[in-house]
C-alpha cells in the first residue's frame, strides 16, 4: 500500500479560493478515488483478486533478503479482512542483518531475558508487550434506558442499533460512530456529517411538535441488524481472521463496520 503526500503551491491555493468549481472538482476526484476502492471488500470480486496478488507480490519483494520469513509473515486471509496497517518501512526493517523474527511462543520470562517454548534462552535488554486493546470497554458512566436497563446490558451480546445512531428502549439518545458505523473503505467524515443531520432533524421535530421523548422502533433495529449480517456474508470481513471489526474474534459478528459504501447509502454523488 502506497501513502502519498500532496503539497499545494500558493498558486494552487489561490486557484481554489478564486474558483469554487475547480475546488469542487478536486474534492469530487478525491471522493471518487476513495469510493472506487469499495469493491476490494467483496468476496470473489476482481478488485479483491487484484489486491491479493498485488499485496502478495509486494510482501515477497520486500522480504526477498530473508525468503524464509515469507511463509512466517504472509497472511492466511485476504486483504481488508483486517484493517490495513501499512507501517511504512516495517517489512524493510525486519530483513535487516541485526533483526531476527522469532515466532516461537514465549514460555517464561527470566531475569536476563526470555525462554521460548523450544527451550532456547535468549538474553534481552528490554521486553515490549503488544497485547492489543480491550474491546469490552463500556465507558466511564452508565447510560440508562427504559426500565433501568443500561446500554452496556443492552449491548452485552449483540451491539444493536438503527443505522448506528439510535437504540430502541433509549429515548432521546443518539450516538456518533456507534456499532456498525465504521468504514472498511471511503470517507468517514461524510458518515459523521449525515449522522449530525439526522440528530438535528430529530431535535428540530421534538422542539417543533413539543414531543417529550423519541425512540426508534425495535423492529427497525432488528431489520438493520439483519441487513448488516446478510450484507457482510458477501464480504471479506467475515472470513477467518481475528479482527476488532468482530470484537477481537475470528468468526464473530461484524459489529464495527457500516454495511456498504458511503456514496450509495447516503445519496452522495461523485459524478
Amino acid at each position: 500500500m502506497t501513502v502519498s503526500i500532496v503539497s499545494f503551491t500558493e498558486e494552487d491555493i489561490q486557484t481554489f479560493k478564486q474558483s469554487p468549481e475547480t475546488y469542487q472538482t478536486f474534492r469530487k476526484d478525491i471522493e471518487l478515488e476513495l469510493q472506487s476502492a469499495h469493491a476490494v471488500t467483496l468476496r470473489g470480486s476482481e478488485a479483491q483478486a487484484t489486491a491479493l496478488a498485488d499485496f502478495t507480490e509486494k510482501m515477497k519483494t520486500r522480504l526477498a533478503r530473508k525468503p524464509l520469513m515469507i511463509d512466517q509473515l504472509m497472511p492466511s486471509f485476504p486483504p481488508v479482512c483486517r484493517r490495513l496497517t501499512p507501517g511504512p518501512g516495517y517489512l524493510e526493517a525486519l530483513v535487516q542483518p541485526n533483526v531476527d523474527v522469532i515466532s516461537t511462543p514465549i514460555r517464561e520470562i527470566v531475569e536476563d531475558g526470555i525462554i521460548t517454548a523450544d527451550g532456547t534462552r535468549r538474553q534481552v535488554d528490554a521486553i515490549a508487550c503488544a497485547t492489543g486493546f480491550d474491546t469490552s470497554f463500556h465507558g466511564r458512566y452508565p447510560i440508562y434506558g427504559e426500565d433501568g436497563v443500561t446500554l452496556a446490558e443492552r449491548w452485552k451480546y449483540v451491539p444493536e442499533t438503527y443505522l448506528s445512531v439510535a437504540v430502541d428502549g433509549f429515548p432521546n439518545f443518539f450516538t456518533y460512530l456507534g456499532p456498525n458505523s465504521g468504514l472498511g473503505t471511503g470517507n468517514l467524515l461524510i458518515l459523521i456529517e449525515r449522522m449530525a443531520d439526522y440528530f438535528t432533524d430529530c431535535a428540530a421535530k421534538i422542539q417543533r411538535d413539543n414531543i417529550a421523548a423519541m425512540s426508534v422502533n425495535s423492529n427497525s433495529v432488528r431489520r438493520f441488524v439483519e441487513h448488516c449480517d446478510k450484507y457482510f456474508e458477501r464480504t471479506v470481513f467475515t472470513m477467518n481472521c481475528r479482527s476488532w471489526y468482530k470484537g477481537g474474534t475470528e468468526d464473530g459478528r461484524v459489529s464495527a463496520l457500516w454495511p456498504g459504501m458511503v456514496a450509495s447509502d447516503f445519496g452522495f454523488s461523485v459524478s
